[in-house]
């Protein structure tokens, strides 16, 4: 499946497993500021990292592995959720390390361009069925059982550089609509949006880190949606906020 997204694409990944740690050329962590001058840093190891050079620029995409399903909503960045893969995209885009930007091609003066980021399901697909399949039917049918959610520009010269095909079980579900030609898809986002985004998360990540260095330690985890934290809690026997 990977093969043949890549048979399509101008994007070619640059690195795996990729450490950003600011040591031996890597990207350095993304920093931000508490209102104390507290520097609160963001480091990790990226799965893999996807390029696209263009016109003196280079375009830069996140390719996370899940071994579960995954629903991107870029809505759960209000509640602290799905910030991981994002700070990573803003790690490359921001980061200081000049090194590192030669390293990938940047012109001096110029940073990395965010293109998106995408999770893809490392699930192998279990299919049932009734009747023998030749080899290509049952491919064809676990390849619509692999799922990439994520978010991405809405420049199609670079998502036709992602898929030639704009094929959206490649690129998120974005797909161009035959009435009107204009693209869709809740993945798309501008790059007025990608800044409006990284806003977001440091707004986001400012105020947790202060109610934490505050000392906020409340017994009140995070209900989202259908997850229940207080059932997978270690604490659980000794919580006095709900009753065992």
């Amino acid at each position: 499946n990977i093969v043949e997204e890549f048979s399509k694409s101008q994007f070619r990944p640059a690195f795996f497993e990729l450490s950003a740690n600011g040591k031996g050329g890597n990207p350095s962590p993304l920093v931000f500021r508490l209102k104390d001058g507290t520097k609160v840093s963001f480091g990790g190891i990226i799965d893999r990292v996807d390029l696209f050079k263009k016109d003196g620029n280079v375009y830069v995409r996140v390719i996370d592995y899940k071994t579960g399903t995954k629903d991107f909503r870029i809505d759960d960045i209000s509640y602290g959720l799905n910030m991981q893969m994002l700070l990573y995209l803003f790690t490359l885009c921001r980061t200081g390390s000049d090194a590192f930007k030669k390293s990938i091609g940047c012109e001096e003066g110029s940073s990395p361009i965010p293109a998106g980021v995408i999770y893809l399901s490392a699930n192998i697909p279990l299919l049932d069925a009734d009747d023998y399949a030749d080899e290509q039917s049952v491919l064809k049918s676990a390849a619509e059982e692999l799922e990439r959610t994520g978010i991405l520009t809405d420049n199609e010269e670079i998502l036709l550089a992602m898929n030639s095909d704009l094929d959206q079980s490649f690129i998120a579900g974005i797909r161009k609509r035959t009435k009107d030609g204009a693209l869709s898809g809740r993945a798309l986002t501008s790059a007025e949006g990608f800044l409006e985004i990284y806003d977001k998360l440091e707004s986001v990540i400012v105020k947790l880190s202060t109610e934490l260095r505050s000392g906020v330690a409340d017994a009140n985890p995070l209900r989202y949606g259908k997850d229940i934290p207080c059932e997978y809690c270690s604490a659980k026997p000794i919580c006095r906020k709900i009753k065992n």
